[in-house]
Order: structure tokens, then C-alpha cells, then sequence
């Protein structure tokens, strides 16, 4: 990027201020600036560890009535306007088939495409509503037999059916990327004590599968509440294709046809994470309050120690956990989550809010977490990026004319990366982006701000088991 050269932008909030922050200095690029990030040295050797193994979900037996006064709670589809997110479209929808546009739905009628204009969800060929009701009902005048003879649906009147018309697996896709998945599912009938086995599988727009679930369940008297929820979480991903498959133990694990209700998705929500939120409303330098000092120039011991240099002054900073809390509650409204971590042991030490990317190749993601600062290093889409954050800060003077530090966000484009250092919540963090062999001359796209933005907005907030202490 040539000086002066404007950059196209996203349009997302994270990326407006970082461009701007990026152009503020592209002309002064050359001069070396009195902010630079502190040293990592006393950050220990990152260990990169084993991905780990998805959950195992088992779900508890809920009782019909409880059933029933959730049901009643529940969003129904023909009252969009009750969770709607900013833009107006539901970050959260729970398909109930009962009705449609207000109207109630048919005795069997096919699904398909339905809710694709409204909701951006389309189901594969062999699935349709059919109405729940004992054994041997007719649900029309011309006596068509309905497939579900539970005494009622998990929720309300219908159910959705699928009848293996498009092969072993219901496929549903998605035109806006969900990030969890949900669904009550039943056999349409079974024997006694009967073994099934659900699942549910998660693909990217890759077409790479990126996240599955399968549990066995007993077919009881008791189905007639629905106690089995099929779940899939995508942790971080983005879920745009997902299948659901029953299997039936008895006929040598065969797929069957069945049914599911309370069909819930949590769509990946539009726009920058809480954490990108707060941090574009801290627009100017952090003022310190009343922090800690932990090294002083008086400090004689350091004085025999450093003996050429004097010690300088080292302040812990309080952290704002009102509002960290805060953004994380939100976050976890919105399904937001870290990319998966194989140990979170090292974030439980760290008495400071823990920010890290919500996405990110593989298992690449690991962190080192002391009681003041931690460190985490990942690759994403095939470059690598390091995240420093800490609330023990080094007091210095400003360099004979160095210009003043004006704005929170400041952006440094090295020969080696890109980094971007801010305050948030109280402590300080550095983001870096390395270059490919560590090169900016061998990788021209390695200083591209917009590009950099994306990866930034998405950041998601961590807070470990000495955080929720709030110290």
C-alpha cells in the first residue's frame, strides 16, 4: 500500500475505525513513533496442543408439562417482530409448523422452500407437516393418515416428517450461516425400551464438515413428551448445509423416517461482536485511575540488579469487569464463542478480560496465561496472528517530537507484519498479523487494513476462572 492510497472498506464498524486509524498514520509511516508495543519476553514458549474432543450431549428428561410451559414461550414464526435483531431479521428462530405467514399450516403438506424467503432456510426433497394425534386420525376429509400418532407435537398442533424421500438424511440449507442447531426428534413408532441414534452433522461453504453429533436414545412410553433434543454447535464455525439422520439399532442401525419439532437456529449474527462494540466507543487514550504501582525507580534491589539502566515505573491497572461482564453476556445472547481451545487451563489463571479470535484454522489456537498477561497465537485462513494482552504497564515519557497519541486505536505496519494496539476494559492489547516469510516485500497483501479489519471484528471475549473473580 503506497502512501496516501485509500483503502475500500467494509461496511462494519471495526473496520471503518481501523482504516481510519490506518490512513491517520500512513504519512507519518516512515517515523518512528514512540508507541510501540511492550516486550513479550516474559511470555513463556507457546505450546501448541491437541484439539479437543467434541462433547458428548445428554439431555435430560423433561416433564410434559414443563414441555408445555415452554412451549408457550417459545417464538413462533408467525410473529417475527418479537426477536428481531437490529437489521430486523431474528437471530434466533424456532420453527414450531404450526403455522405460516399467520396462517395455520395443512394436514401434510411439504416443506421445501417455504421459509427460504423469510428465513433464508431451505428443507430437502421428503420432508413435510404432518398434525400429531392418537393412533388411527384421519387429518382430512379424505381420510389421509397421518404418520405422527403422538397425543400432540413437542410444541403446539404439528410436526415436521421426513420420509427418507431424499435419501438417509434430511438435508436443511442455510443462506445466512447459523452457529448452533437444535431439534426435539422422535421415531414415528418403535418397540419398548428400543435403541435409536440420531445425527446431526455441520458443513461449512466449503462443503467441509466442520461439526457432528450423534447419541443414542431409548424409545420409551415416555416419548410422548419428546425428551430427546438433537444439538449441534459449531464452535466459532459458520454451519451454511446441515443433515439430520435417525438410525434404528434393531434393523442393523438402517435409517428411518422421523420427526422434529422445536426445530432452533441461531444464526451467526450480522454485524461486529460485543467486544468490537465497546472497543469502538473508546475513541480517545485511556485515562489510568488509581492503579497499583508494582516496580519503582526507588526500588534498590532493582537498582544493584539493572545497575546501568534505571528501573522504571510499572502500574497495574484496574479492569472495568462491569462492562467485560457485560459484553459477555451479550456475546453469549448472540452465540458468539472463542474458536475451540484443546486446554483452557491457561486462560483460568488470568486475572484479565482474555481476547481471542471466534475463528481460526484447526487446533491452532493456543494461549499462555499468567496472572497478568497472556499470549495466544493462531493461524487463520493461512496467515499467522498473535494476540498480547496485559494490565501491567510500563510508564514512559513521550520521545523529544514524537507527536501526541490522539486516538485509542494505534495502527504500526512493520517489515515483518501489521499490528494493531488499543485499551479495552482497562488493559492493553496488541494484535499482530505476520507476514509470509516474514516479508512485506514478499507478501503484498500482508498490510491491507481491510483485510485486517475482518479478522479484528470478530474477536470474542474470554474470562477465566480468576477473572470471575473480578480482582
Amino acid at each position: 500500500m503506497g502512501h496516501g492510497t485509500s483503502i475500500s472498506l467494509r461496511l462494519s464498524a471495526f473496520a471503518a475505525v481501523f482504516a481510519a486509524a490506518a490512513l491517520a498514520q500512513d504519512d507519518a509511516a516512515d517515523e518512528k513513533v514512540n508507541n510501540a508495543p511492550q516486550s513479550l519476553g516474559d511470555v513463556l514458549t507457546l505450546q501448541r496442543t491437541a484439539q479437543q474432543a467434541t462433547p458428548a450431549f445428554r439431555q435430560p428428561r423433561i416433564p410434559r408439562e414443563d414441555l408445555e410451559r415452554l412451549g408457550r414461550r417459545i417464538f413462533e414464526l408467525a410473529n417475527p417482530e418479537e426477536q428481531p435483531d437490529e437489521a430486523g431479521a431474528p437471530d434466533r428462530v424456532v420453527f414450531t409448523f404450526d403455522t405460516f405467514n399467520g396462517d395455520d399450516m395443512g394436514p401434510v403438506e411439504a416443506i421445501g422452500a417455504l421459509y427460504r424467503e423469510d428465513y433464508g432456510v431451505t428443507f430437502g426433497r421428503g420432508a413435510s407437516v404432518v398434525i400429531c394425534q392418537p393412533p388411527n386420525f384421519t387429518t382430512s376429509a379424505a381420510g389421509t393418515y397421518s404418520p405422527c400418532a403422538y397425543e400432540s407435537a413437542a410444541s403446539g398442533r404439528n410436526a415436521a416428517l421426513y420420509d427418507l424421500r431424499g435419501g438417509q438424511q434430511l438435508r436443511l440449507d442455510f443462506d445466512r450461516p447459523v452457529s448452533s442447531i437444535s431439534a426435539r426428534i422422535n421415531p414415528t413408532g418403535g418397540r419398548l425400551d428400543e435403541v435409536f441414534e440420531y445425527r446431526i452433522t455441520g458443513f461449512d461453504a466449503n462443503g467441509a464438515r466442520i461439526a457432528q453429533n450423534r447419541q443414542e436414545f431409548f424409545w420409551r412410553q415416555d416419548a410422548a413428551t419428546w425428551p430427546t433434543r438433537a444439538s449441534l454447535s459449531a464452535d466459532g464455525g459458520e454451519i451454511v448445509r446441515a443433515t439430520i439422520e435417525l438410525r434404528r439399532r434393531l434393523a442393523a442401525s438402517q435409517s428411518v423416517r422421523f420427526l422434529i419439532d422445536d426445530l432452533t437456529l441461531d444464526f451467526v449474527p450480522d454485524g461486529p461482536s460485543p467486544v468490537v462494540a465497546d472497543l469502538n466507543e473508546e475513541t480517545r487514550p485511556p485515562r489510568i485511575g488509581d492503579p497499583v504501582v508494582v516496580q519503582s525507580p526507588d526500588d534498590a534491589d532493582l537498582r544493584d540488579e539493572l545497575r546501568l539502566y534505571p528501573p522504571a515505573t510499572r502500574i497495574r491497572v484496574g479492569i472495568d469487569w462491569l462492562r467485560a461482564n457485560a459484553a459477555l453476556e451479550e456475546q453469549n445472547l448472540r452465540g458468539i464463542a472463542p474458536a475451540a481451545l484443546a486446554d483452557s487451563r491457561a486462560i483460568d489463571r488470568v486475572e484479565l478480560p482474555v481476547l481471542l479470535p471466534s475463528r481460526a484454522d484447526g487446533a491452532s489456537l493456543s494461549v499462555v496465561g499468567q496472572r497478568d498477561s497472556y499470549h495466544a497465537d493462531f493461524t487463520r485462513d493461512g496467515r499467522d496472528y498473535a494476540i498480547y494482552g496485559t494490565r501491567v504497564l510500563t510508564r514512559i515519557g513521550r520521545a523529544p517530537g514524537a507527536p501526541a497519541i490522539t486516538q485509542n486505536l494505534q495502527i504500526e505496519r512493520m517489515g515483518y507484519g501489521m499490528g494493531a494496539s488499543f485499551s479495552l476494559y482497562g488493559a492493553s492489547y496488541t494484535i499482530t498479523r505476520y507476514c509470509r516469510n516474514d516479508s512485506a516485500n514478499e507478501d503484498p497483501g500482508c498490510h491491507d487494513a481491510d483485510d485486517f479489519g475482518v479478522m479484528a471484528e470478530e474477536l470474542a471475549l474470554a474470562i477465566g476462572a480468576a477473572g470471575r473473580r473480578n480482582p
